[in-house]
Order: structure tokens, then sequence, then C-alpha cells
């Protein structure tokens, strides 16, 4: 199997993992050839790489197995996905599943194995929303291990790594989107939802376990340790050691 950049990919070649849009349904199927149509598709929605099997000799080989199972993968970005909406639309959420969701990542991790070499597996997959959620958790929660974190920790970083981006759910798709440079008007819309993240979260305490350790990381997840980032500009010691493990997630 090789990962290859969209632009490089040929027909004939046969997808050799799924695909899942913002939904978490299979945007793309594993074994399916790979057409001139499926290559603008990807590009559109802005996917970098796929894995593929072929047999042309000029492509190097890479690791083919994933950092998490396919269905975990689906799974979790289906529910950031309603979470998402169902916060957006009555402030609800379903805490047992997204916490349900954050232990499957990490028992997949300890399952599979997964070492810092496959942390560039991730980008293999989509960068909606929603699926870069469920990336970011991976990732977090791979730190957390190599930090050797307990358990719990585990679990309130990965969920807290699902929910980082709460507050982008209220920010309008033609910004999110936008492939040119952004006004001064939208990037301070963008750097607003840090705190509106955190706001959402603060208000479903009544139902949502450590909400003041999830909050942090919904706030702090674009500050720097110089004190460059935002919404805050805080430093260092400032700066909860689970948002720092996530910002390092999200780049």
């Amino acid at each position: 199997m090789l990962r290859l950049p969209v632009k490089k990919l040929k027909q004939g070649m046969i997808l050799a993992q799924s695909i899942f849009n913002q939904r978490g349904a299979s945007y793309l199927v594993k074994g399916q050839p790979i057409t001139k149509g499926y290559i603008k598709q990807l590009e559109k929605v802005g996917i970098p790489t796929v894995t593929v099997t072929t047999s042309d000799p000029d492509f190097q080989l890479l690791p083919p197995d994933d950092i998490v199972a396919e269905e975990t993968r689906a799974n979790a970005i289906k529910h950031v996905y309603h979470a998402f909406q169902t916060t957006e639309q009555d402030g609800h959420l379903d805490v047992d599943m997204m916490e349900d969701v954050a232990e499957k990542i990490i028992f997949d991790l300890i399952d599979r194995k997964a070492n810092l070499v496959q942390l560039t597996d991730i980008r293999l997959h989509d960068t909606y929303t929603f699926g870069h959620s469920v990336n970011v958790a991976i990732l977090s929660s791979m730190l957390g291990m190599l930090c050797h974190y307990t358990k719990k920790d585990l679990q309130i970083l990965t969920l807290g790594a699902l929910l980082h981006d709460l507050g982008k759910i209220a920010i309008p798709e033609e910004i999110l989107t936008k492939n040119t440079g952004l006004t001064d008007e939208e990037f301070a819309v963008i750097k607003a939802h840090p705190l509106r993240g955190a706001q959402r979260i603060h208000e479903m305490e009544n139902m949502l376990p450590h909400t003041a350790l999830l909050s942090a990381i919904a706030s702090e997840h674009h500050e720097h340790i110089d004190g460059s980032g935002y919404p805050r500009g805080l430093k260092d010691e400032e700066i909860h050691r689970y948002a720092k493990i996530v910002a390092i997630a999200d780049v």
C-alpha cells in the first residue's frame, strides 16, 4: 500500500482505506478504483493524501495500517458531528456517547501499539471540522501516553480534544472554508471561537464532568508559550498542560 498526495494519484489505483465525510459516512469506500472524477472530488473537498494499492514501482512504500480502526474513526466523526449540531440547536450533549468515543480512541491506540512514526498517518484523513477534531483527539491521546498520563488524564484530555473546536459551529462556513486571506473582521470572528467554545462547555456543567478542564482546553488551545497566541495572550505556565498538548496536536 502507498500513501500519496491526491495530485499524484493515477487512474486505476485502488483505494486502500475508506475516506469519511463530515458526518462519518464513507465518502469513498475502500476497494474502489481511482478515477479522474474521484481525484477532482478529493481536490475539491481539500483531502491532501490517500492510501492506495498499485503495482507501479515508481512510488515509495509507506506504512499501511491506520492508527485507529476504521470503524472507530467513522463513529467518532459521526458522534462529534452530532454533538456539535445538538449543542448548537438545544445546548444538549450526549456525554456518555462522547466519553465512549474518547475511551475507544485510547483503547485502539493501546491495542494497535501506535507509535510516533504513525503520527503522519493522521494527515491521510479528511480536513473537515469534525474529522479534524477526531484527528486532534487521536494525536493528543498519543502525546498524553508519551507523557505517561494516567487513564483519567487521558480520558479528560481526549474528550477535551474532541470538543476543542466546539466554538467553530457558529462561524459561517464561508469564513471557515475561505481559500484566500481573511479580512481583519473575519479573523476576529475566527479568534472568538476558543472563548465561545469554552462558554458552551461551561453552560453544560450540570451534564458534563470536568467542565473547568474541558473549558480550559477549548479556550487556550490557540495560546502560545511566548504570549503571542489568542484570545488572551497567555504565557507558558498560564496555559493548562492539557491545552498545550491539544495546541501541538492542532497544528
